[in-house]
């Protein structure tokens, strides 16, 4: 039985060390046949038809760039804006996507969490005597989650390969967890922006921290998961009495779409667009934006949920990622619902109720692999998980050099310089010779000082903010998703693994965009993290928010006949 159980564990493993490169035979629906997809958001989700491109106004553009600043400064002075009024606000209008993952990375203290060595030795672990019961419910799980993304979408595909490790050494670090369904969800969200141990180590740090406190959960009794929604079923009797008193009638009881919300943070039950916002919030706030978010959806909606039956409610409730939502106009609303809680007393639990959600068991400390195991990851480390790409597919644009300029010229630490892994840069030659040159160059910051010397001497007092700075651009008109907006075609990328800056330096963001928009793909292959261009010309590099991913693009490159001119390719790291 022994044996048999170690044979089955140790076969997922081979089939995700291995990949599809390996040989990997999959069934034909776990196949996406490596279309380029015309139908791709700028998140990386597809569509059932072609999304209409972007057209933001140079109006739009000017408030993207000036919100960009604005956080630039913010993260040089973190200490000294963190708890004010002024940082609240501009939580809740968004955080840009060329400075989220930096803002995510702080929010959860990743520097001081992070222990060398044990992301690898987990993982180790996990292969050579992890529980059967979990690597198998892992490997369901990842063949079906985020189906219509598009770096999960292949089956052992480099984005599964990778969610498998985190979850698989997460496993073994939380031994009282173990693994449960809704944790894959949240591990692939912060895959979308962190480098791959940084997002393991954001999940360690959301299930045992007090703030989060996720562990609850997860756990096998789901006790915060039962304590969340009878909170919730408080909250509706006392803040919305009349729609209550019908919920409760027709028998439609908060475990029945809680179950959802809550163990996924809200995802597959929102637009994207939407859930990335919350979660600005819910990593600054902690857990009682959860609260706050269930009770606003309830009232958003009081109207239409009134006038149906039980069976009406529950369809209804998995169609809100159909509905249009002004994001803007929700987290304002958020804010409200959050403090009105507060006042109420309704906001979260007794500090005595949130302890018993934590892990009641030190997370264990493994041994180092052995040396054949962790030269097989240094070569897994070192080898391009797709050796030639389609025709059309090149590397993803850059349009947000603002603010990872603005940050260097002052002296702090970009996205890309703060999360750097060991994983091997892929440089084409030319760009590499361009690097070099501008290396030579004065840095010179975008950003307008006003006089002030440098970024640290500009106040970061309350400012007036710009007319429109809260109006969001035109949604989709089918899915509700948010249109480009120039401060990244994806969102911020996450290690050194990214691609470097264009050898151009535009300050005009609007001039930059018209430079991408004529540019051409290139293919690329990749030796020992090496990378050479085909013939056509290359495009510029972009951060985005596939920071492991394989392939994402903006959907305004989409030309007339469906070629995508903005994916990218990435290497990933264990």
């Amino acid at each position: 039985m022994a044996a048999d159980d170690d044979a089955a564990r140790l076969a997922i493993f081979e089939k995700y060390e291995a990949g599809r490169e390996g040989g990997v035979e999959v069934e034909d629906w776990e196949d996406p046949n490596l279309e380029l997809y015309a139908v791709t958001d700028r998140y990386g989700f597809m569509h059932k038809e072609r999304l209409p491109p972007s057209n933001p106004t140079q109006k739009d553009l000017d408030v993207m760039r000036h919100r960009a600043q604005k956080w630039s400064k913010m993260l040089v002075k973190w200490d000294s804006v963190l708890g004010t009024s002024v940082f609240r606000r501009r939580v809740f209008k968004g955080v840009p996507e060329s400075v989220r993952l930096t803002v995510w990375s702080k929010f959860l203290d990743l520097k001081t969490i992070k222990k060398p060595g044990q992301y690898e030795a987990a993982y180790y672990a996990a292969r050579e005597r992890g529980k059967v019961k979990d690597i198998d419910q892992i490997n369901k799980d990842i063949a079906r989650r985020f189906r219509e993304q598009i770096l999960f979408r292949e089956r052992y595909g480099q984005g599964q390969q990778i969610l498998f490790r985190i979850l698989a050494a997460y496993s073994m670090y939380n031994t009282e967890i173990g693994y449960c369904q809704g944790m894959d969800a949240i591990a692939g969200l912060l895959m979308m922006y962190m480098a791959e141990e940084d997002a393991y180590w954001a999940m360690c740090k959301l299930m045992s921290s007090e703030k989060y406190a996720m562990h609850g959960l997860y756990v096998e009794d789901l006790r915060k998961l039962h304590e969340m929604c009878n909170h919730h079923g408080t909250i509706r009797r006392k803040v919305l009495p009349k729609i209550n008193k019908h919920l409760e009638k027709v028998g439609f009881d908060p475990t029945l779409y809680g179950t959802k919300w809550f163990m996924e943070g809200f995802q597959e039950r929102l637009p994207f667009s939407l859930v990335l916002r919350i979660w600005d919030v819910y990593l600054y706030l902690g857990e009682q934006v959860m609260h706050a978010m269930a009770a606003l959806l309830i009232k958003l909606f009081k109207k239409q949920m009134t006038k149906q039956s039980f069976e009406e409610l529950h369809m209804f409730m998995k169609e809100l990622p159909g509905h249009k939502f002004d994001n803007d106009e929700v987290m304002e609303q958020l804010d409200l619902m959050l403090q009105d809680l507060t006042k109420q007393k309704l906001s979260g639990f007794p500090k005595a109720t949130s302890l018993t959600f934590l892990p009641t068991q030190a997370a264990p400390s493994y041994p180092v692999p052995p040396e054949e195991f962790r030269d097989l990851t240094l070569r897994r480390e070192k080898r391009l998980a797709i050796k030639s790409l389609p025709p059309g597919m090149g590397l993803e644009r850059e349009s947000d050099s603002l603010a990872s300029e603005s940050s260097m010229s002052e002296g702090m630490a970009s996205p890309e310089r703060e999360s750097a892994t060991s994983a091997p840069t892929i440089i084409p030659l030319h760009r590499q010779e361009a690097a070099e040159a501008r290396a030579a160059e004065p840095l010179t910051s975008p950003v307008s000082t006003n006089g002030a010397s440098s970024l640290r001497d500009m106040p970061v007092a309350e400012e007036k903010e710009e007319e429109g700075a809260s109006t969001p651009l035109a949604q989709h008109q089918t899915n509700g998703v948010e249109p480009l907006q120039l401060e990244s075609s994806f969102s911020a990328a996450l290690s050194s693994s990214v691609m470097p800056e264009s050898a151009g330096r535009p300050t005009d963001l609007g001039t930059a965009v018209e430079e991408d928009m004529a540019t051409t793909p290139t293919a690329y292959t990749a030796v020992e993290g090496e990378a050479t261009p085909g013939d056509a010309a290359t495009p510029k590099a972009a951060q985005g928010p596939m920071a492991n991913g394989v392939i994402g693009h903006d959907k305004s490159q989409l030309d007339a006949s469906g070629s995508d001119q903005s994916l990218r390719i990435r290497v990933s790291t264990i």
